[in-house]
């Protein structure tokens, strides 16, 4: 960019590896020599590194902000937050354009919206969660504040539009960024991941793997996938499931935990708990079972295709439909755990076509979601079309 730089300020959610903070870092890495830009975080978590490598950094919030039932450290927690908001007014009033990262960060656009800066909202939700942060209002706000609203799916965007009355004009579809290189491995790498999988969790080499992955949780449909395991032992013994992620305080999430470690389950089903994140962990498996009911965008599915395995999805699920298409993975119209299962031992049977549809998700996610003069031409227009 030839003229004078606009300086952004990014605010996200959380510093977590999860999702909308990975994207946002990738998203940042792509933009830093066109832009200046600061970063605000409502919450901390292991990338703040990574976040304050690329820019000035404020955390508003440690990881365990409210974890603690000390009184005195709660009043303190409490005085901080209060403090570090004042410390954001100068931000505020420096930025040419607010860029928020989610939905859930309305009530602090709110706060500081008397510096009327146009305000640019990327939402990565469907409306189960839209809901759930509007118990303190923060979709409400954040829609209304938004001149402009970023969705990285067809499905996101129609759900705005159709569900919450908003207006065409203000709709954008954005993809997701990756840069590929940090997922570049040859096939012999590939094996020996796999091997050393394999030997760690003591699976026969011969065996199928399907993985799912997430917080263990209703929202990620972990029940369903426990089910679909159950179902597919019962009829093929070449099988094996693998559920990578933490156990979450739900009540579904405890009754699958005490029953896994009670050795209520088949030896083929392996939770493997948290992971250290990395570009890798998928590379062992021949199948992803996307088991969420609703997901709008999900960048597993991405990272499992950048690791040449394909996924299976519900066709409701949300908006990864619209990547796989009837080229790039599986889908199908029931939730029948006794359908899914017969799917996915049709689909292992099958290692030809297995293996290029692999390399079409492959191929499928590099055009889309890892052009990064495309992407960041794009983002380009964005910034030009809310500065109008």
């Amino acid at each position: 960019m030839t003229e004078q730089k606009k300086h952004i300020l990014f605010i996200g959610h959380e510093a977590t590896l999860t999702g909308a903070p990975i994207l946002l870092l990738n998203l940042l890495g792509l933009i830093k020599d066109d832009y200046h830009f600061s970063i605000i975080l409502k919450r901390g978590g292991t990338l703040e590194q990574s976040f304050k490598q690329l820019s000035s950094t404020i955390i508003l919030k440690g990881e365990n902000y409210s974890k603690s039932k000390n009184i005195i450290l709660f009043v303190f927690e409490r005085c901080s937050f209060f403090i570090k908001q004042l410390s954001l007014i100068p931000l505020f009033f420096k930025a040419d354009i607010i860029f928020s990262n989610t939905i859930c960060n309305g009530r602090l656009l709110k706060r500081f919206n008397f510096f009327k800066r146009p305000t640019i909202v990327y939402v990565h939700e469907l409306e189960s969660m839209l809901k759930y942060f509007n118990l303190k209002n923060d979709t409400t706000l954040s829609l209304q504040l938004a001149k402009i609203l970023l969705c990285p799916s067809k499905k996101v965007l129609e759900n705005l539009r159709n569900n919450h009355q908003v207006n065409s004009s203000k709709l954008k579809l954005f993809p997701y960024y990756f840069k590929s290189d940090q997922f570049q491995f040859t096939s012999s790498q590939k094996i020996d991941y796999r091997n050393a999988f394999l030997e760690k969790w003591n699976i026969p080499t011969t065996a199928k793997l399907v993985c799912g992955m997430g917080m263990v949780s209703e929202r990620k449909g972990t029940d369903l996938f426990v089910s679909v395991a159950k179902q597919v032992f019962g009829v093929n013994e070449n099988i094996y499931f693998v559920w990578i992620g933490d156990f979450s305080e739900e009540e579904i999430s405890k009754k699958i935990e005490l029953e896994y470690h009670s050795k209520k389950y088949p030896d083929r089903l392996v939770f493997t708990g948290k992971l250290p994140y990395a570009t890798t962990n998928l590379l062992p498996f021949d199948l992803f079972f996307l088991s969420s009911k609703e997901d709008p965008y999900p960048l597993v599915v991405l990272e499992a295709a950048l690791q040449n395995v394909p996924s299976l999805c519900y066709e409701k699920s949300g908006g990864i439909v619209e990547f796989i298409g009837y080229d790039a993975g599986f889908i199908i119209d029931s939730l029948e755990s006794n359908v899914i299962s017969n799917k996915i031992i049709e689909i292992l049977k099958d290692d030809e076509q297995l293996t290029s549809i692999a390399l079409r998700c492959k191929e499928k996610v590099l055009e889309l979601h890892s052009n990064a003069n495309n992407i960041s031409n794009q983002f380009n227009d964005v910034i030009t079309s809310v500065l109008k």
